[in-house]
């Protein structure tokens, strides 16, 4: 009967433990889009260059919202997709804006159009932009 005492502690005491199994965080890649950007804009219409910032910062799920884009104080909404940023088409304060941008590194290169629902004559500006930290 004594024998058998050391391994029923030893039982006990195994039955006591706890395992516990830590995973990684999943990968976010929205997080990666968050923040404020300077914005180096290109206007092929206009043949233009422009500076401003963007704010970029979380919605829901996959999209963000893009503050200030076109620096007109606009709130674009954006879906993160496979490394991209798609900007679907939407009409905002008499603009309609699509597009989308890659990012790389430290830098989001977007490629969209903006066509000015409200100008005379109605002119759809194409633009090249490198958002950077």
């Amino acid at each position: 009967m004594r024998r058998w005492i050391p391994l029923f502690c030893l039982a006990l005491i195994a039955m006591s433990c706890e395992v516990t199994v830590v995973e990684p965080a999943p990968y976010d890649e929205v997080s990666e889009y968050l923040g404020t950007w300077n914005m180096d804009e290109y206007s092929d219409t206009f043949r233009s260059e422009h500076y401003y910032q963007i704010y970029i910062i979380r919605s829901r799920a996959n999209y963000v919202y893009l503050k200030n884009f076109y620096d007109e104080g606009l709130v674009v909404r954006a879906e993160v997709r496979s490394g991209r940023l798609i900007i679907p088409a939407q009409i905002v304060n008499g603009y309609e804006i699509e597009g989308s941008g890659n990012r790389y590194d430290n830098r989001i290169d977007f490629n969209y159009s903006v066509f000015h629902r409200s100008y005379h004559p109605r002119i759809t500006d194409f633009c090249q932009s490198v958002a950077y930290w």
